[in-house]
C-alpha cells in the first residue's frame, strides 16, 4: 500500500516521520508524544506532562512539555494544535491505521505488507504509566491477530520465538502459491506450521486452512486419502476426482512430513493442479525443487552470547535463552537464574527447539552449571544412539540420511575442521575445484546441516555442534583419522604460511583473523599427528611457517610444546633456539652459540642467531658488540623485504645496548625505518615504544592526540593501542590519572585486537597506575595483577624499557600492599587464566571509569 504524499507516521517496525521536505529527525519524547496523541487522539497539557516526565515536579513537567511542542511545530509545522489546557495531532496517515483497516477487509497481502516489526521497535519508555501503555499496545498489534499457540505433542508447551518467522512465512504465503518450510530435524518445522494453520483461521477473508500430518504415508494413494479427509472430501478415487468434488474456495492446505512420500514432488505438483485455489506449504527437510516453488529455511533460535556478563533479564531477550528457562521452569519452578551457564546450554545446542527442550526436562534434577558440565558429549545426554525416529538424535540422523550418499561424504569431509572455513579452504581441504562444490554446499545448507555466515569479509561454512558431534560420532574419543589429520594438514599448508607472511608485511586484520579462527584446528591437527610418524615432516612444516606469529602473539609456551614434539632440537634448531630465547631461558644463549659456531648450517640461520646474542642484556656490552659485528660480517642481508627482516631485528637490539641516549635513538630510529620496509607491525611497536621510553623527546598531548587520529584514520589496531598508551603515559606523567582513564578500555580493545599479550598488558599496567592514582587501590591490584599473568604468560619484547619499567613496577607491588584486601584482590587476579585477563580487565575497566566520573563529582 503506498503511503499518500502528506505528513505520515509509521509506527509498525523501527519509527520513521516523514513530512512534506522528506524524513523528520525527533527526539524519543517528542516521538512517544506524537505516536500518543495519534493513537489515543487528543489530550489534556497535564496529563501529557505527568505520562512523559512522571518523576518530575509538576512544573518541571510543563515546562519540559512546552519546550517539545515547540519544536516539534517547527519541524512539523501545522501537524500539532497545540491550546492552553488542549493538544491534539492534526489529521495525517499512519501505517497503524491503515494495517488494521487492511486486517478488517480481510486483505492479509495489505497486512503483511504494512507490517515491518512490533509497535515502535527500538523504542523504550522510563517505568511509568507511559511505559505501561506503551507495553500493552505492542501486545494488541501483533499481525495477524494472535491467538493461543497450537501445542506440539513433540515440542510440548507452547511456540516461543517464532514471531517473526510467523510473520515472514505469512508474507511468502501471500506472495507465493507453494512454499516449502525445510530445515534440520528438531528445529521446530511442525509447530510453526500447525502455529500457522491456527493463525490462517482467523482471517476471515483468507479461507480455511487444512492440516494434513503425512507420517508414514509412502506413496500417492495414502497422500490422497489423507488430503481428502482434511479437505472434507471422503472417498475420492483419484486426484482428478478430488478436483471436481472440492469445494472451490480459496485457504490453505498444510502437507506435514513429506519426507517419507515417494516421488514427492510429482505428488505435490498434481496437488497443486488439481487443487488451484489452494496455497500449499510444505514441510519437510529439504526443499521439492519444483519450478515456481518459495522456499523458508527455518533457522534455529537465536542465542545469547557467551562473552561478557549479561544480565539475566538481558540474556532472556533471546528466543533459545526464554524457551530454554520456560521448560526448566516446567520441572523447577524454584530455578535459580544464571545468565552464563543457560548463555552457554544454549549455544553448546545450536539454539535447537528440541535439543532445548530435552536439555531442559534434566533441569528437574541437575543445576544450569551442572548440566552445562554433561554437555561435552552433548548426544550421550540427549539420546545418542536412538531408535526413535522422533527424538532429537533420531531426527538429527534423519536429516543426515535425507541428502545423498555423496554429500554426506563431504559432510562427514568438513566435520573435522572445528570451526568455520571459506569456499577456497574447503577446496583445499577436499581436493575439488569451488565450482564443484557449491551445488553440494547449497543443497548441505538447505538441509539446516551446513550453516553460511558472513565473517572477515566473506562467507564462512560451519557445521552445527550437534551435527558435528553427530557425524563423527564413530570416530573414537573424538579422535582425528590418519587420513583426516592428513587432509587437515594440506588445508593448514595451504592457507596459514600465506596469512603469516601477510601478517610480517602488514597485511592487516584479515590475516589475523583467519590464523585465530583456524588456531583450534591447528592445535586438533598437530595433536594427531604426533601419534602418525609419517606426518611428522608436514606438522613440523607447519610449526615453521607459525613461529613468527607464535612468538609474536605471545604463544611461546604453545610454540615450544608442538617444537619438542616434532623434533625440533635437531630438525630446527635455530627456531627451538629462538623460542628459548624470546622465553628468556638460560640454556638457549648456548644454543644460539653452538648453531654460530656450526658452518654446517645456513649462512642466514647463523646470522640471526648471532643477532640474537647481540641483544642479549645479560652478556657483557663488550660480548654483544662482538656479536653484534659478527652478525654484520655473516649478515649478507641484500634489498629483499624479507630478508630485511633479520637486519632490522639486529639494528634494534644493537640500538638498545648502546650507552648513548643520542645513539639509541638514532639506531631505534634506523630500526623502526627497517621495520616498515619489511611491513612487520610488532617491530615497528617495539622501536615505537622504546624511543618512547627514552628521556629528552618533547611531547604535547596535542600532537599526541594527532596521533591517534592518524592511527584511527590507519585502521591499524598495533598503531591505535600504542598512541592511546602513548597518550595516557603523558597524563600520568602531568599527574592527571582522569584524564588516562577514558583512552584505557580503547587501548586494551586495540592490543586485544592484535592478539599482543605484552600489549594487553602495558594497557593493564596502565590501568592499575590510574585506578592507585585515583584511590582505587583494591581495583588496582586486580588490574595489576592480570597485567603480571599477561606478562608471564606473554613473554616477549625483551629489552624494550616501558616493558622493563613494568616488569620492575610488577615485581614492586607485593611490597606495596598494607590491607587484607588488596592483597586478596591481587592473589585472586594471579589466579586468572592468561586468556580470560583481557576479558576481565575490559569488565574491571568499566569500574574503574566509574570511579574516575565519581571523582570529579
Amino acid at each position: 500500500m503506498d503511503i499518500p504524499p502528506v505528513p505520515a507516521l509509521l509506527l509498525l517496525g523501527p519509527p520513521e516521520v516523514r513530512g512534506p521536505g522528506g524524513r523528520v529527525r525527533l527526539s524519543g519524547k517528542g516521538l512517544l508524544l506524537l505516536a500518543y496523541l495519534a493513537l489515543e487522539g487528543p489530550q489534556d497539557r497535564e496529563t501529557l506532562a505527568a505520562l512523559l516526565w512522571p518523576h518530575l515536579p509538576r512544573a518541571d513537567a510543563r515546562n519540559n512539555l512546552r519546550v517539545t511542542l515547540c519544536g516539534m511545530r517547527r519541524k512539523l509545522p501545522g501537524v500539532l494544535e497545540a491550546g492552553r489546557t488542549r493538544v491534539r495531532a492534526a489529521p495525517l496517515w499512519t501505517d497503524v491505521g491503515a494495517f488494521e483497516e487492511a486486517l478488517a477487509k480481510g486483505d492479509l497481502v495489505g497486512a503483511t505488507r504494512l507490517w515491518r516489526g512490533p509497535l515502535l521497535d527500538g523504542v523504550r519508555a522510563e517505568p511509568g504509566p507511559l511505559a505501561t501503555w506503551l507495553a500493552g499496545v505492542r501486545a494488541a498489534m501483533r499481525p495477524p491477530q494472535r491467538e493461543a499457540p497450537a501445542v506440539d505433542p513433540l515440542l510440548g508447551g507452547r511456540l516461543t520465538g517464532r514471531e517473526l518467522d510467523r510473520h515472514a512465512l505469512l508474507r511468502r504465503l501471500a506472495e507465493t502459491p507453494l512454499v516449502t518450510l525445510h530445515g534440520l530435524g528438531g528445529v521446530g518445522k511442525t509447530a510453526l506450521a500447525r502455529e500457522l494453520a491456527a493463525s490462517w483461521n482467523r482471517l476471515p477473508a483468507a479461507g480455511e486452512a487444512c492440516y494434513t500430518d503425512l507420517s508414514g504415508a509412502a506413496g500417492a494413494g495414502e497422500v490422497l486419502v489423507r488430503v481428502a479427509q482434511a479437505l472434507g472430501v471422503p472417498g475420492a478415487q483419484s486426484l482428478q476426482d478430488l478436483g471436481t468434488r472440492r469445494r472451490r474456495q480459496p485457504g490453505l492446505l498444510v502437507l506435514d512430513h513429506l519426507d517419507g512420500v515417494l516421488e514427492a514432488a510429482a505428488v505435490v505438483a498434481a496437488l497443486r493442479a488439481a487443487l488451484p485455489e489452494r496455497t500449499l506449504l510444505v514441510v519437510r527437510r529439504l526443499p521439492l525443487e519444483l519450478p515456481g516453488e518459495g522456499r523458508y529455511l527455518l533457522r534455529p533460535l537465536a542465542t545469547p552470547p557467551i562473552t561478557g556478563h549479561p544480565s539475566w533479564e538481558e540474556t532472556l531477550a533471546y528466543p533459545a535463552a526464554a524457551l530454554f528457562a520456560e521448560r526448566a521452569r516446567a520441572v523447577r519452578p524454584g530455578l535459580v537464574p544464571d545468565a552464563a551457564a543457560v548463555a552457554a546450554i544454549c549455544a553448546a545446542l545450536d539454539g535447537l527447539p528440541l535439543a532445548l527442550e530435552a536439555a531442559a526436562a534434566h533441569c528437574a534434577v541437575l543445576t544450569p552449571a551442572a548440566l552445562l558440565g554433561q554437555l561435552e558429549r552433548p548426544l550421550d545426554l540427549l539420546g545418542w544412539p536412538s531408535r526413535d525416529p522422533t527424538d532429537l538424535a533420531g531426527r538429527l540422523a534423519g536429516t543426515l540420511a535425507a541428502v545423498s550418499p555423496t554429500d554426506q561424504g563431504w559432510l562427514r569431509a568438513i566435520a573435522v575442521l572445528e570451526g568455520g572455513a571459506t569456499l577456497e579452504e574447503l577446496a583445499l581441504l577436499l581436493q575439488e575445484a569451488p565450482g564443484t562444490l557449491l551445488p553440494a554446499l547449497e543443497r548441505l545448507c538447505a538441509a539446516g546441516l551446513l550453516r553460511c555466515a558472513d565473517a572477515e569479509g566473506q562467507s564462512l561454512f560451519a557445521l552445527p555442534r550437534l551435527v558435528r558431534a553427530l557425524v563423527r560420532a564413530d570416530a573414537p574419543g573424538g579422535a582425528l583419522s590418519a587420513a583426516d589429520t592428513g587432509a587437515l594438514l594440506r588445508l593448514l599448508l595451504g592457507r596459514l604460511p600465506a596469512c603469516a607472511a601477510a601478517l610480517r608485511r602488514g597485511g592487516g586484520e584479515q590475516a589475523r583473523a583467519t590464523l585465530l579462527r583456524l588456531a583450534p584446528d591447528v592445535r586438533a591437527a598437530l595433536s594427531a599427528a604426533r601419534e602418525v610418524p609419517r606426518l611428522h615432516d608436514p606438522a613440523l612444516r607447519l610449526c615453521r611457517a607459525l613461529l613468527g606469529w607464535w612468538l609474536t602473539s605471545g604463544q611461546q609456551a604453545e610454540a615450544q610444546e608442538w617444537l619438542e614434539a616434532f623434533g625440533a632440537p635437531d630438525r630446527l634448531p635455530l627456531a627451538w633456539a629462538a623460542v628459548g630465547w624470546s622465553r628468556g631461558e638460560v640454556q638457549a644463549t648456548g644454543q644460539l652459540e653452538a648453531l654460530w659456531a656450526d658452518p654446517a648450517h645456513p649462512l642466514p640461520d647463523r646470522a640471526l642467531a648471532a643477532t640474537l646474542l647481540a641483544g642479549e642484556q645479560a652478556l657483557p656490552a663488550d660480548l654483544r658488540q662482538r656479536w653484534w659485528e659478527r652478525a654484520q660480517e655473516c649478515g649478507q642481508w641484500g634489498s629483499a623485504s624479507e630478508s630485511r627482516w633479520p637486519e632490522a631485528l639486529a639494528t634494534r637490539l644493537h640500538a638498545l645496548a648502546a650507552a648513548d641516549p643520542a645513539q639509541r635513538r638514532r639506531g631505534l630510529q634506523r630500526a623502526h625505518d627497517l621495520f616498515s620496509e619489511v611491513g612487520d607491525p610488532w617491530g615497528m611497536t617495539l622501536c615505537a615504544l622504546e624511543v618512547w621510553g627514552l628521556r629528552g623527546e618533547r611531547r604535547t598531548a596535542a600532537s599526541l592526540r594527532e596521533r591517534v587520529e592518524e592511527a584511527r584514520d590507519l585502521g591499524q589496531p598495533w598503531a591505535l593501542g600504542l598512541s592511546l598508551h602513548m597518550l595516557g603515559a603523558w597524563w600520568l606523567e602531568q599527574d592527571r590519572p582522569a584524564g588516562a582513564a577514558p583512552l584505557l578500555e580503547p587501548q586494551l580493545a586495540a592490543w586485544q585486537e592484535c592478539g599482543w599479550r605484552w600489549g594487553a598488558a602495558l594497557a593493564l599496567g596502565q590501568a592499575g597506575e590510574v585506578a592507585w592514582r585515583l584511590g582505587q587501590r583494591t581495583l588496582a591490584c586486580r588490574l595489576l595483577g592480570l597485567a603480571r599473568v599477561l606478562r608471564q604468560a606473554g613473554g616477549a619484547a625483551r629489552g624494550s624499557p616501558p616493558l622493563e619499567a613494568l616488569d620492575a613496577r610488577l615485581s614492586a607491588v607485593p611490597t606495596t600492599l598494607r590491607r587484607a584486601t588488596e592483597r586478596q584482590a591481587w592473589r585472586e587476579a594471579l589466579q586468572t587464566p592468561p586468556e580470560a585477563c583481557a576479558a576481565q580487565g575490559l569488565r574491571w575497566l568499566r569500574d574503574l571509569q566509574g570511579a574516575e566520573v565519581a571523582s570529579r563529582r
